[in-house]
């Protein structure tokens, strides 16, 4: 990547995608390169308000120049063949969490970023949250003793526009799957940020409001 201009390229043009757009702004020394995402309006919308060529061919999206990283706000059973895709094309790949929905599909973009050179990483911004600083600072100067459990909830509530307005949404494969894996991985791994030792992890999620 050049020293002096990180060029970065949206992948999606969901809600996630415009909090990277927007965040990616605000960062010195980082551009927006390009967009791609399925819905022309969306994407459109966000290249008028933050930069960048808009593609709906994702191939044409890839050759783009100059760039140097995609961050991948797409459904998440899309992320690993996306990121396998922009890995072999030179571009570092930072992705929204989890990975993908399965863990061969996970290994196998891990695989590919080692295989081409480039770089991997995951949105997982809650690790830099004050409070949570302070907490890891806490534990790891043994002023809360040694945790053997933690427990972390999850109550967010989603109108059900959420879900009937979005492409994910709307395929019961990337659905259903990624209500548990989006929400669910974000505070288990802040729980293994805090302490650094995890022996076992489980998880439960529940869908009681939205209308499938």
């Amino acid at each position: 990547m050049s020293q002096s201009l990180i060029h970065i390229g949206i992948v999606g043009c969901g809600n996630i995608s415009e909090t990277h757009a927007r965040a990616s702004r605000e960062i010195d020394g980082v551009e927006i390169a390009a967009i791609y995402g399925r819905n022309r309006e969306r994407c459109e919308r966000l290249g008028q308000l933050y930069g960048g060529v808009v593609y709906e061919d994702f191939g044409a999206f890839l050759e783009h120049r100059p760039m140097d990283v995609v961050a991948i706000g797409s459904p998440s059973g899309l992320h690993a063949e996306q990121g396998i895709a922009a890995a072999r094309r030179g571009l570092h790949v930072l992705v929204e969490k989890p990975i993908d929905i399965t863990t061969a599909r996970a290994d196998a973009l891990i695989a590919e970023c080692e295989r081409a050179g480039v770089k991997l990483g995951v949105f997982f911004q809650d690790r830099l949250a004050p409070d949570l600083i302070r907490l890891k600072e806490l534990i790891d100067a043994g002023r809360l003793g040694r945790p053997i459990l933690i427990s972390a909830r999850v109550k967010w509530y989603r109108p059900q526009d959420y879900y009937s307005e979005s492409h994910w949404a709307r395929h019961a494969r990337l659905r259903r799957r990624r209500r548990a894996y989006q929400s669910g991985c974000a505070h288990g791994r802040l729980a293994v940020v805090a302490d650094g030792r995890c022996n076992a992890c489980a998880g439960k999620s529940e869908h009681c409001a939205s209308q499938d």
